[in-house]
């Protein structure tokens, strides 16, 4: 007939072992310890005693107690210092042995059966079942219960604690000794019952461990694997957290030999930021609404990049977490990046001087022409009148002061300032003159003429005349014409010549007082652009103004943005309403100044 085998396995995996010999023996002296002050606190207080001879005999307990703690504390150290892993199990026994003799002494010099002591076997069975699960319990169970009746029978046969008692009562012995090895054997049942699960919850918690163990290991791996410094400071702005590459970017001395293996833990440094980065800007924690900055530091002659934020635990509020590298090589680069992009745009505004050029040289170049010694007769027949002779020598004084502006232009990108232009001072610098402004429009639209892509409708009120530098309008007139004949080619290029675009050009002046810096203007004029090109996208129209922004395959980005800045400095505005593959309407506004002694004509 087959039967179950009992196995009394003792043979338990180093690590394990070790972690529960360690809590032991710190619980085998605190719990004894509380154990035994409570007993005799709660039997002095009812002027009873604790022990049949006398109290201090306790006092010799626990310091026996506290020896071999501090004793099985050094063996347990020096077995896993000299990885004899193999005699945890063996030094595990031994321990519960010498518990088991100890606590047998106790209870024979103390009562006996009558011992408040007895406690003690309880408490043994249960850290046998905690270090080596059904083996102990089975073992120290059965062991402490045929002790007890050993001690039974020296109560009764021999002099010892109790003998005269149970000598006339022996009815009295069986019933404390079938108690107490009744309730003994009753709570190792019940231990060796729970004792799969007492081993299962067991094997969770070092699987818990374990991998709490890998990841504390797998995060300070991965966080001293960064490239980039990361410090943590406290409320107080200690360092208390300190990556390796952290570590690695401070001068050489800063961390001690000792701190290198702290390096991504969590530990006091007995260092302040400030010590580190003397220019460290320490306000920038005083502000509790400032959160994810970057700033820089200087240091030792670089260029520290700091991205700091702060950490959200609330256990932890007031504490900081930075992230810092050396960006001194970025630093050059953007330095270079910013000189390539200075090249450009110098570029782009050479390409704009030489298109704003173009015009009035070709218009200088016509006149001399015409005025050369070669086609003019003094005698007889007279090719040019003298009107004529006074308007192309008016047309050359007028575009040489148009390049004059220009290269002032060019070399201030429009920064000839006349917001402190006084309409009340004649000033003869200002260039400044009166003129009908729907002849000034015919003028520019004559440029244009030649174009068989769109056409020209000039609606200005031919009874306007302004007071304006001439030159100035000419730019805003030209630069926003060319847009609008540019995006209507762009949309009709396929198209042939029976589709042909449209330029509209309008004028309204509106009545009421303005006041305008220091200056109080009773008009202003609008003047609006509309064409049915392919309009502007929105994407587009938020940074049309922007200087060197284009989306012409040749274009400068210069045209708008100087239109705008000319405006700006006469006190006007513009404004673009556009849909696309519908048209664009630009509107500028402009005050019509009167001059005193002139008047509007």
């Amino acid at each position: 007939m087959a039967h179950k085998s009992l196995n009394l396995n003792f043979n338990i995996e180093g690590d394990n072992i070790y972690e529960k010999l360690k809590f032991i023996i710190v619980f085998r002296f605190t719990a004894i310890s509380l154990a035994v002050l409570a007993y005799l606190l709660i039997l002095i207080k009812h002027n009873s005693s604790l022990f049949i001879y006398n109290e201090v005999e306790i006092f010799i307990f626990l310091f026996i107690t506290l020896l071999f703690t501090v004793l099985y504390s050094i063996i347990n150290y020096y077995i896993r210092k000299k990885k004899k892993e193999r005699y945890f199990g063996l030094f595990g026994s031994i321990q519960l042995i010498f518990d088991f003799i100890l606590i047998s002494a106790f209870v024979i010099l103390n009562g006996g059966l009558e011992s408040n002591l007895i406690f003690l076997y309880y408490l043994l069975v249960l850290i046998a079942g905690f270090i080596f699960l059904g083996a102990g319990i089975i073992f120290f169970t059965v062991a402490s219960s045929l002790t007890i009746g050993f001690i039974a029978d020296l109560q009764f046969y021999f002099n010892v604690p109790g003998h005269y008692y149970y000598l006339y009562n022996p009815d009295k012995l069986l019933f404390a000794l079938s108690l107490n090895i009744f309730g003994l054997l009753i709570f190792g049942w019940i231990l060796y019952k729970f004792s799969k699960n007492i081993k299962y919850l067991s094997n969770k918690v070092i699987e818990i461990d374990e991998v709490m163990k890998n990841a504390a290991i797998f995060n300070k791996e991965l966080i001293n694997s960064f490239t980039q410094g990361v410090i943590v400071l406290n409320d107080k702005n200690d360092i208390v957290f300190v990556n390796k590459s952290g570590m690695d970017l401070v001068e050489t001395g800063i961390f001690k030999e000792s701190h290198v293996g702290k390096a991504g833990t969590f530990y006091y440094f007995n260092l302040r930021i400030d010590d580190i980065f003397k220019d460290f800007p320490l306000n920038i924690f005083e502000d509790e609404k400032i959160n994810n900055v970057r700033f820089e530091v200087k240091y030792n002659g670089s260029i520290i990049g700091f991205s700091y934020s702060k950490f959200k635990e609330n256990s932890n509020s007031g504490w900081h977490i930075l992230l810092f590298r050396d960006i001194s090589y970025v630093k050059e680069l953007e330095l270079d990046a910013k000189i390539n992009e200075g090249l450009i745009a110098t570029g782009k505004l050479a390409g704009w001087l030489a298109h704003e050029i173009r015009n009035p040289l070709s218009a200088i170049n016509t006149s001399i022409d015409i005025l050369n010694s070669e086609n003019r007769k003094f005698a007889g027949d007279v090719k040019i009148s003298g009107d004529d002779f006074n308007k192309l020598t008016e047309i050359i004084k007028a575009e040489t002061i148009r390049l004059e502006s220009l290269v002032k232009d060019f070399l201030g990108f429009v920064n000839t300032k006349t917001k402190t232009f006084n309409i009340n001072i004649i000033d003869n610098s200002v260039n400044f003159e009166y003129f009908n402004l729907y002849d000034f429009s015919e003028y520019i639209i004559s440029q244009f003429k030649s174009s068989e892509d769109y056409n020209i409708v000039n609606r200005i009120d031919s009874k306007i005349n302004i007071f304006f530098e001439k030159y100035r309008l000419q730019q805003i007139f030209v630069n926003i014409i060319e847009n609008a004949a540019a995006s209507i080619k762009s949309k009709y290029k396929n198209c042939g010549n029976n589709k042909r675009g449209k330029i509209r050009i309008s004028s309204i002046e509106i009545s009421g007082d303005f006041l305008i810096e220091q200056n109080k203007v009773d008009n202003c004029l609008i003047v609006k652009f509309y064409d049915n090109g392919e309009g502007i996208g929105e994407d587009i129209i938020k940074n049309i103004f922007k200087p060197l922004f284009t989306t012409k395959k040749n274009g400068t980005g210069l045209g708008l943005s100087i239109v705008k800045s000319i405006l700006d400095n006469f006190n006007g505005n513009i404004s673009i309403k556009s849909k696309k593959n519908k048209g664009t309407l630009i509107n500028i506004k402009l005050p019509l100044y009167e001059f005193s002694g002139h008047g509007k004509q």
